[in-house]
C-alpha cells in the first residue's frame, strides 16, 4: 500500500548494575532484576506493532502445523512477509473502525470454536493436546482460543469493509484476462505444492462419560440412530436432534471439507475409505462413537 509506514525501529536494551562495598561477612548482593521490555518493530498511525505481534503470528503457525524455515536468510524473509501483512491488516483494521464497523466475540465464536475443535481432534488425548499447544508458545487451550478470537474479528472486520466499498462503489474492479491467468499459473507452476485429497461429509457423536457402562451406553444409542438413518431417517436432522459435538450439531453434522490427516486415524481410516452417500456402522475414537456420512 502507498501509504504503509514500516518504521523498523527494533530496539536494544542494556542494563546496569552498580556493585556494593564487598564485606566479608556479607555476600554481594544479586544485580537487580531488569524488567522485559516489549519492542517496537513498525508504526502504523497511531498503532505501535511490536515483537511479541510477529512471535504470536509464528507461535500460530507453529500451533497449525506449519513448517518453518530453518536458515536464518528465510526466517528474515518470513518475519518481513509476516510483518508486511500485519501492517496491511491495520490499515485496514483502522479504515473500518473509521467507517464505523464494528464485529463483537459472539459474531466469531462459532467459526473459532469449529477451528478449535478441529485441531483438538487431531490429538487422541487432552494431555497430548494441552503439550502441544505449550510447546507451540500457548500456555492453556483459553489462551489458543483467545488469540484465534482475536485474529477471527479482525478478518472478519476487513471483509466488511471490503463489502461496504463494494456497496459504495468505492472499490473499483480490476479486470484480469485469461491470458493472464495462464501466464500467472504457468510462471508459478513449480512453486505450487500437490494438495491432497479432501472429502467432505457429516457425523452425529455420541459422547459417553469415562466408565466402561456409559461407553456401552453410548454405543446402543449410536446403534440406534444408525438403525433410524438406514431405514430413512433423515441424516441431517437426526445430527442436530441427536449428536453431542456442538461444533457440528446445529450445522446438522456438517464438517466441511477436510483431508487424511486433519483428525484422528481411527478417523481418517473410516471416512477415506467410503463411498459418497455411504453411511458409516458406529465407529469410536478417543472423542466418543461416530456415525459418518
Amino acid at each position: 500500500m502507498s501509504n504503509r509506514l514500516t518504521t523498523l525501529a527494533v530496539l536494544a536494551f542494556a542494563g546496569t548494575a552498580g556493585f556494593a562495598a564487598a564485606q566479608e561477612a556479607t555476600p554481594p548482593a544479586a544485580p537487580p532484576k531488569l524488567p522485559t521490555v516489549d519492542g517496537v518493530v513498525a508504526i502504523v498511525g497511531s498503532t505501535a506493532i511490536l515483537r511479541t505481534d510477529l512471535e504470536e503470528r509464528i507461535v500460530a503457525l507453529r500451533a497449525g502445523g506449519a513448517k518453518l524455515p530453518e536458515d536464518s536468510a528465510g526466517q528474515s524473509k518470513m518475519m518481513h512477509e509476516i510483518l508486511n501483512q500485519i501492517i496491511d491488516e491495520e490499515l485496514l483494521i483502522q479504515k473500518a473502525k473509521e467507517m464505523k464497523i464494528e464485529v463483537s466475540d459472539n459474531d466469531v465464536a462459532p467459526q473459532v470454536d469449529k477451528q478449535v475443535q478441529s485441531i483438538r481432534a487431531r490429538f487422541t488425548t487432552e494431555l497430548e493436546f494441552r503439550t502441544e499447544l505449550r510447546k507451540a508458545g500457548f500456555g492453556t487451550p483459553d489462551e489458543y482460543r483467545r488469540f484465534l478470537m482475536e485474529t477471527a474479528k479482525k478478518t472478519t472486520m476487513q471483509q466488511k469493509l471490503f463489502e461496504k466499498l463494494r456497496e459504495e462503489k468505492k472499490l473499483p474492479s480490476v479486470p484480469v484476462t485469461d491470458a493472464e491467468v495462464d501466464a500467472y499459473f504457468l510462471a508459478g507452476k513449480g512453486q505450487i505444492p500437490r494438495l491432497p485429497a479432501t472429502v467432505t461429509m457429516r457425523q452425529v457423536v455420541v459422547t459417553p462419560h469415562p466408565s466402561p457402562h456409559a461407553d456401552s451406553v453410548a454405543f446402543y444409542k449410536a446403534e440406534s440412530l444408525y438403525v433410524e438413518i438406514k431405514k430413512g431417517g433423515d441424516f441431517e436432522l437426526i445430527a442436530k436432534r441427536e449428536s453431542q459435538d456442538p461444533g457440528t450439531k446445529d450445522l446438522g453434522g456438517d464438517f466441511g471439507w477436510r483431508r487424511r490427516g486433519d483428525f484422528v486415524p481411527e478417523f481418517d481410516a473410516v471416512y477415506f475409505s467410503m463411498l459418497p452417500g455411504q453411511v458409516s456402522p458406529p465407529f469410536r475414537t478417543p472423542i466418543g462413537w461416530h456415525i459418518v456420512r
